[in-house]
């Protein structure tokens, strides 16, 4: 949120900032933090460098096993939401495979 103290300028720029940040790389990332001095909020301690990540989760397909594919992290929940009843339901083993 921006404060109501700003000047015309500043709030324009974060407005720019706020739109653009979808699109911006780790290099953009790390110069707007350290142009804005953002700190850590609970410890004041500075941030580290921005490092690119993939919440897709890789999965294996085919017969073989060698083809890769990417599942969409929303479609993953509910293996993790059922697995207690999995492994209940297994006498509590390990399910080998869930669908």
């Amino acid at each position: 949120m921006i404060a109501k103290s700003k000047k015309p300028e500043e709030i324009e720029k974060f407005e720019k900032i706020v739109m653009d940040a979808e699109n911006y790389n780790a290099e953009q990332i790390d110069a707007c933090i350290k142009d804005l001095k953002i700190k850590d909020p609970e410890t004041g301690n500075a941030l580290t460098c921005a490092v690119p990540f993939n919440l897709m989760f890789e999965n294996s397909f085919g017969p073989s096993g060698y083809a890769s594919g990417y599942l969409r992290p929303e479609t993953a929940q509910g293996i993790f939401i059922n697995f207690r009843r999995l492994i209940e339901y297994n006498n509590g083993r390990m399910p080998f495979a869930a669908a």
